[in-house]
């Protein structure tokens, strides 16, 4: 079977922008590994929404890499959101893959958020150590920072990663300082979608 033709030609450093987005990081799913890109904010954000409008368990939106799988999942329960996601051959993050955009386009300069989970992504290609307070740094792309035309505001966004110990709980990523905390799916939180490009 032959690998599926890419739209572009896959960059290797981090960073690098793209027709379809800037390189934000591979993610492992399965025995698959997946280059992420973050298309321009004017396609990619979300005005804020509830995560799926039910506090239904998604059993197929428990990933911490597949953000693809997921947003199916969530479109499948009735998101919106998720179908709005898919229609314009997008998804929303999984928790690992939203670590990825905060480490990339961390807009301000708090310290980092260093307990519980948050900064740890086994995901990840090479797999990313946890937080410290001052790294990841602010990032260095100027449009990406507090203020400018790119950046993600300094407040929780939701991913499409389910909370498996409660079903009214999804995760969320807080880009002040990346904390990585659970949410009631209820409450009404911002998106920013990315794409990704099968690289093996």
């Amino acid at each position: 079977m032959n690998a599926p033709a890419h739209r572009i030609e896959i960059p290797t450093v981090i960073g690098t922008a793209t027709e379809i987005g800037r390189l934000i990081g591979r993610i492992r799913v399965g025995s698959d590994l997946y280059a992420v890109f973050q298309p321009p904010m004017a396609v990619a954000r979300h005005a804020p929404a509830v995560w799926n409008g039910s506090r239904k368990r998604v059993d197929d939106a428990m990933s911490f890499s597949d953000g693809h799988a997921n947003t199916v999942a969530m479109a499948k329960a009735g998101s919106k959101v998720a179908q709005f996601a898919l229609d314009h051959e997008l998804y929303i993050p999984s928790l690992d893959e939203s670590d990825l955009q905060y480490r990339l386009f961390k807009p301000g300069t708090r310290e980092n958020f260093c307990w519980a989970r948050s900064g740890i992504n086994m995901n990840a290609d090479p797999q990313l150590e946890p937080y410290t307070p001052d790294f990841p740094k602010q990032t260095e792309l100027a449009d990406y920072r507090t203020g400018g035309a790119e950046a993600f505001e300094e407040r929780l966004h939701w991913t499409s990663t389910q909370y498996r110990p409660n079903d009214v709980y999804a995760w969320a990523q807080y880009f002040g300082d990346g904390d990585q905390l659970n949410c009631l799916k209820g409450y009404e939180l911002p998106f920013v979608l990315v794409r990704r490009e099968l690289i093996r």
